[in-house]
């Protein structure tokens, strides 16, 4: 079952093309940068210094990048639409805070509307792109865009909806998506950024976006990241937690399988007299080895009704548990449990055949004399 996740794993869609991403969290010192009139300057002034990079395409600057920084900043969210409720009844949700362009830049599947623009400032009305899960959470089977959203994170203000694009995934990546806001950065200011940079080729521009980090400020200490990287290394922990349950699921196996065979070798070997009788007796080799085979395998299939529905509960735990681990565990999968039931019916089958067979070649005549 494990390692069907890994190959589930391999093929997760995270939502965006990570290829040719670069990354870096921002956080502009306080005594250089003192109040929000000298950040915005500074952000700027980093926007055009890597844009002018050869090699770069995009460049911008979002609060939150997924797999990288976080989901987004926590918030409780209501619809114009809705009937007015208590903040306890209010949804939940993250916003992220995002400058002109970052949609792009991203990669972010757009499915209606437009994305964040230069335009979209504090003394202009407020704006906000939702993505999929918000936008069925709201208003199900209904376009969002011209919808009303309040969010109480950044003080209750209402934002229209003037975009909507495809879900992507949590820094948990088998975690269900959250309702997800994209606010422009005028209208939800944040000081502490992650710049992300796409490029033609990530290899070829990292120099000189590291060159043109510094000129704009040679005290900030920036690390620059790959996504493909970042992504990659979200999959590696679900890998490597995956194969080793897998492995260590194999050896059980094999070891239940081994005494499985054991015992029942055991068990046929201790009645080789009553075998002896009753040939003597006129029974059939056919006949004998058919009477052990059905009795063996009433009992595997009790342990198998018993062992099933235990696994089935042991899933159920390992779901819960495991979703922590960037594992998609699933609390049943027929494929799998067949697989086992047909390697425990084998050994059961084997494990009678093999020594009723010796058995049953014997002297009739030497076993009425004895």
């Amino acid at each position: 079952m494990m390692t069907k996740d890994v190959r589930a794993i391999e093929h997760l869609d995270p939502g965006f093309p990570t290829a040719n991403m670069i990354m870096t969290e921002v956080n502009p010192a306080v005594w250089m940068y003192a109040d929000d009139r000298a950040v915005r300057s500074f952000y700027g002034r980093l926007l055009a210094s890597v844009s002018h990079v050869s090699g770069v395409s995009a460049a911008s600057a979002m609060s939150y990048v997924p797999f990288f920084y976080g989901d987004g900043a926590p918030t409780a969210f209501s619809s114009g639409d809705l009937k007015e409720s208590t903040r306890r009844e209010r949804m939940s949700g993250v916003y992220l805070s995002a400058m002109p362009e970052s949609a792009e830049t991203l990669g972010l599947n757009l499915l209606r509307g437009r994305a964040i623009l230069p335009s979209d400032r504090d003394n202009t009305i407020n704006v906000a792109m939702v993505n999929e899960t918000a936008a069925k959470r709201l208003w199900p089977g209904e376009s969002p865009i011209g919808k009303r959203v309040q969010l109480d994170a950044l003080g209750g203000g209402w934002f229209s909806v003037v975009g909507e694009y495809r879900d992507v995934k949590r820094m948990n990546i088998t975690l269900p998506t959250l309702p997800q806001f994209l606010v422009p950065w005028a209208q939800s200011y944040q000081r502490t950024m992650v710049l992300v940079i796409r490029t033609g080729n990530s290899s070829a521009a990292m120099a000189g976006i590291r060159r043109a980090l510094r000129e704009a400020d040679p005290f900030e200490p920036f690390e620059l990241h790959t996504m493909e990287a970042v992504w990659e290394n979200r999959l590696n922990n679900g890998r490597v937690i995956t194969w080793l349950f897998g492995v260590f699921s194999a050896i059980a196996l094999f070891l239940a399988a081994i005494g499985l065979f054991s015992l029942i070798w055991q068990s046929v070997s201790q009645r080789f007299k009553e075998i002896d009788i009753r040939i003597a007796l006129g029974a059939s080799g056919r006949t004998i080895v058919s009477l052990f085979v059905r009795q063996m395998f009433v009992l595997a299939s009790l342990g198998l009704v018993f062992g099933g529905a235990a696994s089935v509960g042991i899933g159920v735990l390992m779901k819960s548990v495991m979703k922590y681990a960037l594992v998609d565990a699933r609390a049943a999968d027929p494929a799998v449990l067949g697989t086992a039931t047909l390697v425990i019916l084998g050994v059961t089958a084997l494990a009678c055949i093999w020594p009723a067979r010796r058995a049953t070649a014997v002297d009739p005549a030497a076993v009425l004399r004895d």
